[in-house]
């Protein structure tokens, strides 16, 4: 609310305030000049340290592999968190699954950027934020620069730096009962930092988006519970689940304007050529669960038996026409 954060240390109390446009503005002059600086000096780029990193192998290619499969498994444990919002007893397993995949695949991106600090841009993001923080510091109630006579800006970085409000901290004030009527009223009157939405914070513009989303979440159709609102892994698996099921919707409707062709509107089956495996996958998509159960398991049949003479041979088409006769002989004896 204040946009500033309080120091206070060995008798002196200062505000590290938030940058201003103009110091954010001229810091990045501070930074195109010590990214040169660095670069006439032989720095790595941020793309050759990956490099060296693979070299001395302190990260492989299959690093890369593991964190898209680390995200899968992450996501896809938070849609069983969602799923097991209600279920206590297994609630903490899938909880725990998370956590430990997030700290497998913290482990991994550590050690993907952990000589970023020696590339032209870290160097070149260390003198913008050291300078930042020099131009924001200033003696408690005043607008009098500090005079860093007692205390560096690296020591202040460090304290800023330490003192950073979590996402899980975010979310948990965007939905309390403190925050969400000020949010409310705040919207309505326009006036909710008492500044220009240009001017607001970083801290403050993250706090106002997470107030959005709960807003859309309170607002949608489909809205869940409070308790599961209030878990932010089974919110998240919310959102997953929310956001598959809209993919899956246009997916259809994508693959319905395949079928437009009047000649194979009927059709059960169509083929459609692929120019590439990212374009295969994307055919392959548009397959419901069902239509892709079924194709899965005729792939199997023909591993099995090495080769199908017709597709009346399959088992899903003779459970089909099996079915169909069935329902012939019940109509029949019915009198229909």
């Amino acid at each position: 609310m204040k946009g500033h954060l309080s120091f206070r240390r060995d008798g002196l109390s200062l505000y590290i305030k938030e940058p201003s446009p103009d110091t954010l503005y001229e810091s990045i002059e501070i930074y195109e000049d010590t990214y040169d600086e660095a670069y006439g000096q032989g720095c790595y780029l941020k793309d050759e340290i990956l490099e060296v990193l693979y070299e001395k192998e302190f990260y492989s290619f299959d690093d890369d592999i593991d964190i898209d499969n680390y995200k899968t498994i992450i996501e896809n444990l938070k849609v069983d968190a969602f799923e097991a919002a209600l279920r206590p007893r297994e609630l903490p397993r899938v909880k725990y699954q998370i956590r430990q995949n997030e700290e497998k695949l913290g482990k991994i991106l550590r050690r993907k950027t952990q000589l970023d600090h020696l590339t032209c841009e870290g160097v070149a993001s260390l003198a913008q934020w050291n300078w930042i923080v020099e131009k924001s510091t200033y003696f408690k109630d005043t607008d009098l620069p500090y005079d860093w006579v007692k205390f560096s800006p690296s020591v202040m970085m460090g304290y800023y730096e330490s003192q950073g409000v979590s996402s899980a901290t975010f979310r948990e004030i965007a939905r309390s009962d403190y925050w969400r009527p000020i949010w409310l009223l705040g919207k309505k009157t326009g006036n909710l930092f008492d500044r220009p939405s240009s001017m607001l914070t970083k801290d403050q513009i993250v706090l106002c988006s997470f107030s959005n989303m709960y807003d859309s979440v309170y607002e949608h159709p489909e809205s869940p519970s409070e308790k599961i609102i209030e878990d932010d892994d089974c919110l998240d698996g919310w959102f997953i689940t929310q956001r598959r099921k809209n993919e899956k919707f246009k997916k259809e409707q994508e693959g319905n304007t395949i079928t437009k062709n009047p000649k194979i509107a009927n059709a059960k089956e169509v083929f459609v050529m692929a120019q590439s495996k990212e374009e295969a996958e994307n055919i392959n998509s548009y397959n419901s669960y069902q239509s892709e159960q079924v194709k899965n398991n005729r792939i199997e049949q023909v591993l099995e038996q090495g080769i199908v003479k017709s597709d009346l041979d399959f088992y899903d088409v003779k459970m089909g026409v099996e079915m169909d006769n069935n329902n012939t002989m019940i109509n029949k004896a019915m009198g229909k």
